[in-house]
Parts: structure tokens; sequence; C-alpha cells
């Protein structure tokens, strides 16, 4: 073999050798193995640009925005975060490879977009929040996020009920999950919800006592049906032929909130169990050779009824029922106070019109 020849074989034996390195180190670079490491460690880092060679969309070609990423990253923290991410990474119910058997392109991860989908009412909004960031909802669905649990605040906004904030573990890790907000029962136990309630039957009756200052006039009753209003009116009116001297006082409410009930749904009604220290007392006109007769209701615990009115979007006292068992506020394991700062009370007379102390 002449040293030509033998020098010809030698380079190629050297380029052949050249060829299997590059497509050995092409194969390592484009590998499963490889590309997870890479995937693992732009999560880890939280590094957009890096995972975005690695999942460039969702499985069903939809981009991932930053947001979207950063809210998938933020899921991991700990000493094994790094084994945990794996794990996430490698799930084929996460993420579906692609060009598993390219040699020559590298190995994608291409998650499944998952969904939170939102039953909610009509008059109800929510917004999603997973740590800091807020997911956007369109349609009823919260964006596509990637495969994992969340743990998922929904702030709810009722026209009806008010605000309240619910905490939800989701696991969107294999499917999409469905938050269901049954407005009623959920408020129900919302304690904004119930002082809401508490200050209306507050509010109505601070306004009774003004209207009986007013000379027993209760056009101005504050959150009374108008149907409530009018038998008050009634009520007083009636009293008024009868009556020298009439005198009303009150400081404190208490709401048994285990006894709340909501009924109904376009204008719902609520009832609840109340403790008032409410007197009512009337002295009644009487001939002079007789001795003057006092009435009073020193009656402390009543059946609240009040609805919510649509056009007035606030619920409205409808009544107050004293004729009920009495019970005792220390009793009730759960319950809502409300005290004002100083006693109300106010008297009306007949022959000196009024007097009051409000």
């Amino acid at each position: 073999m002449t040293n030509k020849i033998k020098k010809i074989i030698l380079i190629f034996a050297v380029l052949l050798s050249v060829v299997i390195v590059m497509l050995g180190w092409n194969y390592w670079k484009n590998s499963t193995k490889h590309q997870v490491k890479i995937l693992t460690e732009a999560i880890e880092k939280k590094d957009y640009e890096q995972f975005k060679e690695v999942v460039p969309s969702f499985a069903d070609g939809k981009k991932i925005n930053k947001r979207t990423f950063a809210i998938f990253a933020g899921n991991f923290s700990g000493e094994s975060k790094k084994k945990n991410i794996e794990k996430y990474v490698t799930n084929s119910k996460i993420f579906t490879p692609k060009n598993q058997d390219d040699w020559m392109k590298p190995t994608q991860f291409l998650p499944y977009p998952r969904y939170v989908d939102l039953e909610i009412a009509d008059t109800t909004t929510a917004t999603l929040s997973v740590g800091s960031h807020l997911v956007e909802n369109k349609n009823e669905k919260a964006r596509p996020l990637i495969g994992a649990n969340y743990e998922i605040s929904y702030g709810i906004s009722s026209s009806i009920y008010g605000k309240s904030e619910e905490k939800h573990k989701e696991n969107l890790i294999s499917e999409n999950q469905t938050f269901d907000f049954d407005e009623q029962q959920s408020f129900v136990q919302s304690k904004d919800f119930q002082e809401q309630l508490l200050k209306q039957v507050v509010s109505y009756y601070v306004s009774m006592n003004q209207g009986i200052q007013n000379d027993l006039n209760f056009e101005n009753l504050d959150a009374a049906h108008k149907d409530t209003q009018a038998l008050l009116q009634y009520t007083f009116d009636e009293l008024r032929s009868y009556a020298e001297t009439i005198e009303q006082s009150f400081q404190e409410f208490i709401m048994n909130t285990e006894s709340l009930k909501v009924e109904g749904s376009d204008e719902p009604t609520v009832t609840f169990d109340l403790y008032t220290d409410n007197t009512l007392s009337v002295d009644l006109k009487t001939e002079e050779d007789k001795q003057e007769e006092t009435l009073s209701n020193s009656s402390h615990n009543a059946i609240v009824t009040l609805q919510f009115d649509e056009d007035m979007e606030e619920w409205l006292v409808q009544s107050i029922d004293f004729e009920t068992y009495a019970q005792e506020p220390n009793d009730w394991q759960q319950n809502r106070k409300f005290q004002l700062s100083e006693v109300n009370k106010v008297t009306w007379q007949e022959k000196k019109g009024k007097q009051a102390d409000l």
C-alpha cells in the first residue's frame, strides 16, 4: 500500500470520526433527555426566552405568553423544586413531546391547554388570581394555563349579595376544572353579607325613631319595603288617637347567623333570628279620675325578613315579627353584633308636640 493511499485512508478516517462526533453531539443536543434538562432549568430560573425555545406553544398551537409562563413557574418552590419540575415536564398528561424520534430536530414539549370554566349567576362576575397574577376571564373561561395544581383566589362580585372571596386548590394536571359558585350558599356564610343585612335592620330602626320624632311621619323611613312603611304609618296613625306619649329606645342588635336562610332568585328574601334590646311604650289617654295606663312592648326576640329590591338595588325590611319564642343570644354559637355608640331614644308627646334625645 503506497503512502498516498495510506494518507487518503487516514484523512477519510479522520473525517468519519468528525462526522460521527458531530452526529453524536447533534443527537445528544436534540435528545429528549437534554431538552428536559434545558426546560427544567428554564422553569427553575424563570427564564421565559429559554423556555420558549423548548416550549414554542400549547398543543393546540396557541402561544404561551410571559404571564402564563410566570404563573406556571411560580408554582414551584422548596428544596425539591428541581425534582418536582422534572416530574411535571415528563408527565404525559401535562406535556406532549414533539420531534422525539427526529435526530435532526430538538425535542419540544407542548403543554395541553387547561381551563377553569365558570358557572355563575347572571348577576355575578368573578375574577381569578393565582398568587399575584390576575388570570384573564373571557366567555366564562379562565385563560389556558399549563397543567399543574394551582391555588386560585376567586373574587366574587354580586349585584344582589355584594362581594366575597374564595380560595380553592384546582387540579389542572389532567383535565379542566369547573368553578360552580352557589351564590346563596356562599354568601350565607359571608361575614360582609351578614353585617350588611344587620346594618339594614339598624338603619330601619334609626329612621323609625326619626319618624317618631317627626310627629309620627314615616315617609322617609329607611331600608323598608313600601308595604312595610305603609303598615308602620297606619299603625302609628291609629295610635295617635289614643296615645299621650310614645317612647322607643334601643342600642344593641344581634343576628343568629346559623338561622340565616335565603330563598328565591331575582328578588330573593332572607330570614334570620334577631335579638334587640328595643323597648316601645305608649301612655294612653285616660279620663281625669282614672289612673294613667301604659302599654309597653319589651319583646326582644324577632324573626326578620328582608327582600332584595331590584330597582333600589338594596335589601329592604319586609317584616320584623316579634311573635316568636324567646332566645338567649349567649346560647347562639355564631352571631353578628351591632351596637350603637349610645342608646337611641325618642319620645313623642301629644300636647307638647315632640321631644327627643337621639
